[in-house]
């Protein structure tokens, strides 16, 4: 029942009680952990029976305060060539008796989903989130038409990737469904941390959020900010492998004290609100959680062309825009988008929305995430798929269903 209130639908689903095994032996904290924590939590929420499969010493403390999530580990992760490792997820399983075991991690796929198949558990569902080469030899085939696992994907640009590259995917098992967000409060940051960093209230503020890895082009950093103009300031969210790299590259660049690197935010709400605009200046993704985010504050936002991003700013960068007059900038209804490395094209189209020559409401902005990203129809998906109910890519929350 896709227009159910989330009341309902927490009834329905604790008449209807599932086990649900979610194995993620990963010693990274990132986008793809914290979609786990955030469908745990839902489904448990629903009423089903959650339980997370963890590497000992990790992330523990991050899922111990989800009611009704109950915790299992592993004193570390065996290589992929290892016995001991189809062994250990084949006991949790058994120990568990899930009916569907949900693999996030593409390290994990296969042998979590051997061990799922030879349990004889119903469900068996992989997750995608950013462009990767899945390759047509025997393991994948035995994946997907043997062991019949469901992929999930979180957009349309990765989903037709796959179908492209990939005879063994194809509708019946590759699943979209977009990431969900509840849009946020928005109330006056007070200065925020214009105050805390020594910012001036009048200069424009960019910032960019994500682990600190070549995939994000935070390198390219320095290069955009030297053609911003001289009170431009840049604010960084994150950290990662090669932090203390970016670090000395930062330090060394002309304008250092105008960029701002403020470590991990477990709240990222004074981070978006301190913001004028969103830039994201990846290499590679699947659709940007953070690039969500912004949008879901009101936020301009400038990104490269990886894939969601066109998807998710409605822009087409197979069609010229006559109407901005600068090449190599494509104008979606909700951001522009870049070239993939191209810093001089993204230090203008920055400079297109500091100067206002280009401007975006942030009611639509925010109207995007409502209509097509919402957290409900995210779960109801979910649920679905988890426990081989109907799937139905368009649901419709129950505003939406007034609506219509």
């Amino acid at each position: 029942m896709l227009g159910q209130s989330t009341t309902s639908a927490n009834k329905i689903s604790a008449q209807q009680e599932r086990k649900l095994l979610i194995i993620c032996p990963t010693d990274t904290w990132g986008g793809v952990e914290k979609n786990v924590r955030l469908r745990a939590a839902a489904m448990a929420q629903r009423g089903h029976s959650v339980t997370v499969l963890l590497c000992e010493n990790t992330f523990e403390a991050r899922f111990k305060d989800l009611p009704n999530v109950h915790l299992e580990t592993m004193p570390y992760r065996p290589s992929n060539l290892s016995p001991s490792l189809y062994w250990s997820f084949y006991r949790k399983i058994k120990k568990i008796q899930p009916d569907c075991v949900f693999v996030p991690l593409k390290k994990d796929w296969w042998a979590a989903t051997l061990a799922g198949y030879l349990a004889k558990v119903p469900q068996r569902i992989l997750y995608l989130g950013i462009k990767r080469r899945i390759k047509e030899n025997l393991k994948y085939r035995l994946l997907f038409k043997s062991l019949k696992a469901l992929l999930i994907v979180n957009s349309k640009d990765l989903r037709t990737h796959l179908k492209s590259s990939n005879r063994y995917l194809h509708d019946g098992n590759l699943k979209l469904i977009y990431n969900g967000f509840e849009l946020p409060e928005l109330g006056a940051a007070l200065g925020g941390l214009r105050s805390s960093l020594g910012i001036p209230l009048d200069a424009p503020v960019v910032g960019c959020a994500g682990r600190f890895s070549h995939q994000k082009g935070f390198d390219l950093l320095p290069e955009i900010l030297h053609q911003l103009p001289e009170n431009a300031h840049l604010i960084i969210a994150g950290g990662g492998d090669l932090e203390d790299q970016l670090c000395r590259q930062f330090n060394d660049t002309v304008g250092s004290e105008r960029i701002h690197l403020i470590g991990p935010q477990n709240d990222m709400s004074m981070f978006f609100q301190t913001l004028d605009i969103f830039l994201l200046p990846s290499r590679n993704e699947g659709m940007a959680n953070v690039l969500n985010e912004a949008l879901s504050y009101g936020l301009p936002a400038v990104s490269t062309h990886v894939p969601g991003s066109a998807e998710l700013l409605e822009a087409d960068p197979d069609t010229p825009d006559d109407l901005l007059d600068s090449p190599g900038i494509w104008r979606g209804k909700h951001g522009l988008i870049t070239r993939v490395n191209d810093t001089e094209a993204l230090a203008r189209a920055l400079n297109l929305l500091i100067s206002g020559k280009v401007k975006f409401d942030p009611e639509q902005q925010r109207g995007k995430i409502r209509r097509d990203h919402d957290l409900t129809i995210m779960m109801n998906l979910t649920e679905q798929i988890f426990f081989n109910q109907t799937f139905d890519e368009k649901p419709t929350t129950p505003r939406q269903k007034a609506a219509s």
